[in-house]
């Protein structure tokens, strides 16, 4: 009932995906480091001349070499540097994520089931005055979480491969404790999950309680609403699990609609789960949840969000001083695309690259051929424009992570355009779609360092809340608006590239 409740009353509180684009685009910061990270160990061990013996062996295959590769002090000691980077990247990117996002999120959740209404001031308010507070929560939380995962992921790691390196040695006992690995990672996920339930929550709506109390806080709402709680968590797996299912079920028949189900679980799903979670923990706590059962504005919300999208767009491209965010948006792409093309250029990854099938300079992906490019058309467009939804609202956090994305595309595009190693299928297989896409990314990115620039005034006392949230709204809406200029570079992606790359030498 609180879920159809709060499903409902999203259509009129559309605001309420925003905290959900700013959590997604910052969590996401760990993956971005993770890659980073693979690149630097990549050209680490490229330059010492190890990576060429390394994919040799593999190629082979021959176990024991491949296991004393691993073993040497100039292998491991560069992975688990790496590894290390990774653990504390994700730990930091998932407590920022959760500290910016979650502290505003469910003071606009309880608003919303106690007075039937909230805002975006709501939101922008409460994430300003409790990020800090949050954040030790949230750093403790992300540690008990993640850390174990980790250790169990290695172990897994280092089983799975003495299985699969020496097959011949694999007894009964090491495949039962590879199982029992197993097993015991995913007890461990079930069981910090809900046991953590409703820690952030607590962090929120009942700052006094500190790091400890918030943890309790969770204990105790899950003794005294144990059912509410396991029905929901399987609620929310089963309906993840079924769109899942229905997307995969569609890409086997070459409809792939997994990118606009990703979408649509984290622009709509998303936020009635965190409003159905905190409807759960307050009627623990004793309020009253007074949400009264809203009338369904689908079409009129997707209508008129793009009908504001379009005019946003329009209002912030007019403005002389967000062209020239575009402009700076061009500096850190352009530094990562020089990085990315020197990283390239190293002839022991380029080997690595081809060797293992990573890269077929050359040959066409099947998935773009016709028929399947139309489908795959789409399936770019919503993605990429999920990613500028994300990355772009991340730049409230001062516009540092928009930074940071614009330096990985670019490092990416240098990288890709490396390693095919010819100019011309390099620009036949980017271009076509590029003159679209990139500009599309760039005014996005200049959307998120103008929400950061809002961020930084508002802390400041340099502007007020009203002018705060105008700012923001227009920044938001400016991204819905870019969704047909996404369109089209998919499209163009999926159907002219193709054409373009087979009329300059692929096949």
């Amino acid at each position: 009932m609180l879920f159809e409740l709060a499903l409902r009353a999203i259509w009129s509180n559309r605001a309420l995906t925003v905290p959900i684009l700013l959590f997604a685009g910052v969590s996401s910061l760990s993956g971005l480091f993770s890659l980073m990270a693979f690149i630097g160990l990549a050209a680490y061990l490229s330059a010492t001349g190890v990576l060429r013996r390394l994919v040799d062996a593999l190629l082979s295959p021959r176990p024991v070499e491949i296991l004393a590769l691993l073993a040497s002090p100039e292998v491991l000691r560069p992975i688990v540097f790496s590894l290390a980077a990774c653990l504390l990247a994700s730990i930091i990117a998932g407590a920022l994520a959760s500290a910016f996002s979650y502290s505003g999120l469910y003071e606009m959740a309880r608003e919303l089931l106690v007075k039937g209404r909230t805002s975006l001031a709501t939101f922008l308010q409460g994430m300003t005055r409790n990020w800090r507070r949050v954040l030790p929560v949230a750093l403790v939380l992300e540690t008990v979480v993640e850390v174990p995962i980790w250790l169990f992921l290695i172990a897994l790691f280092y089983e799975m491969a003495l299985v699969l390196l020496q097959p011949a040695a694999a007894t009964v006992t090491s495949l039962l404790r590879l199982l029992g690995l197993s097993l015991l990672l995913l007890i461990y996920i079930l069981a910090i999950y809900i046991l953590t339930f409703y820690v952030l929550v607590a962090a929120v709506l009942r700052p006094e309680l500190g790091i400890s109390g918030a943890f309790s806080a969770s204990f105790g709402t899950l003794a005294k609403k144990p059912g509410e709680t396991i029905l929901l968590v399987i609620f929310e797996a089963a309906l993840r699990a079924g769109l899942a299912s229905l997307a995969s079920f569609l890409t086997a028949v070459s409809v792939n609609l997994t990118s606009l189900v990703s979408l649509i679980i984290m622009l709509v799903f998303e936020p009635v789960f965190q409003v159905a979670r905190v409807g759960i923990f307050i009627q623990a706590e004793g309020e009253v949840v007074g949400l009264e059962p809203a009338e369904w504005r689908v079409k009129e919300a997707i209508s008129s969000s793009f009908r504001e999208g379009l005019e946003s767009l329009r209002s912030f491209l007019s403005d002389r001083g967000n062209l020239l965010l575009v402009l700076w948006a061009v500096l850190p792409m352009a530094l990562g695309l020089l990085l990315g093309a020197a990283v390239g250029s190293m002839e022991d990854l380029r080997y690595a690259a081809r060797a293992l099938g990573l890269l077929r300079p050359g040959r066409l992906n099947e998935l773009v051929r016709w028929p399947l490019g139309l489908t795959t058309s789409f399936y770019i467009a919503f993605y990429n424009w999920r990613i500028a939804l994300s990355s772009a609202t991340s730049g409230l956090l001062a516009g540092l992570p928009v930074l940071l994305f614009l330096f990985a595309n670019g490092l990416v595009i240098g990288l890709v355009g490396a390693l095919i190693g010819d100019v011309v299928l390099a620009l036949s297989a980017l271009l076509p779609h590029g003159v679209v896409e990139i500009p599309a990314f760039l005014i996005a990115s200049a959307c998120g360092l103008r929400m950061g620039l809002a961020f930084r005034a508002f802390g400041r006392g340099e502007i007020g809340l009203e002018e705060f949230v105008s700012i923001v709204r227009r920044c938001v809406y400016a991204l819905v608006g870019l969704l047909p200029l996404f369109i089209l570079a998919g499209l163009i992606e999926g159907l002219v590239t193709p054409l373009v790359m087979s009329a300059f030498g692929w096949a």
